[in-house]
């Protein structure tokens, strides 16, 4: 397990929940009446409803079930984030923090408070950059997997000078194996003259895997000399 192989080599873990204190809980359930009365507010203004309106019609009913969750409950959540993570930032006193990818609120949260305090944030990609993913700057720098992630930040507003490309970290033991292509291509019945593409996916349904090997496949019929994995 990854937080066992951090241990076994002396690295201290702790979980950001633990940082969580007294004062974290007091703040958040003051901050819950609060959003709770905001909330009232907000239900009950009938001109605030009237400026919900698409193409004639009146949406507040569609929309109002999602605005009282938000102030029920995430954004109490928010304010428990952003306490922890200031009570972190002031116990632990990080040179830098670094994040797996931003996309958990909690993470987004803390990454913001720790900017908003003035330690340095790292960024690591983790999972392939989704064009419909709304990716925000968030972070002061950016470890990418390669120039097509790293252009797609860029469009995002990362400036090319936040980011580097380094190849996924958890990866990097596949550069040092030592795996003897000829043995291997005798192994699987692969030919010397033929290229070779593996297709990995992630644990997908099996209908979207299918959806996926076919496409792939039906590509492959125009191409020779190809083996696919």
């Amino acid at each position: 397990a990854p937080l066992e192989t951090l241990r076994e080599t002396g690295v201290r873990v702790q979980s950001f929940e633990s940082y969580m204190n007294r004062s974290t809980y007091k703040i958040a359930r003051a901050r819950n009446r609060e959003f709770r009365r905001r909330w009232r507010t907000v239900r009950d203004d009938e001109a605030f409803h009237d400026r919900f309106e698409l193409d004639g019609i009146q949406v507040w009913n569609a929309l109002e079930e999602r605005f009282e969750l938000h102030y029920r409950f995430h954004y109490q959540r928010l304010v428990r984030f952003i306490q922890t993570g200031r009570h972190l930032i002031d116990v632990a006193e990080p040179d830098v923090v670094l994040f797996k990818g931003v996309g958990p609120k909690s993470a987004r949260t803390f990454a913001t408070v720790a900017n908003e305090l003035g330690v340095p944030t790292v960024m690591i990609q983790h999972g392939k950059s989704n064009p419909i993913q709304r990716f925000e700057p968030l972070v002061d720098h950016v470890a990418a997997w390669g120039e097509l992630s790293k252009g797609f930040l860029v469009t995002r507003g990362y400036d090319p000078d936040q980011i580097t490309v380094c190849g996924s970290p958890k990866f990097d033991h596949l550069h040092d194996l030592e795996v003897d292509e000829e043995q291997l291509r005798s192994d699987l019945g692969i030919d010397d003259d033929s290229d070779v593409l593996m297709l990995a996916s992630q644990p997908f349904s099996e209908n979207v895997r299918r959806t996926i090997a076919t496409a792939v496949c039906e590509s492959l019929e125009s191409m020779s000399g190809v083996v696919l994995l």
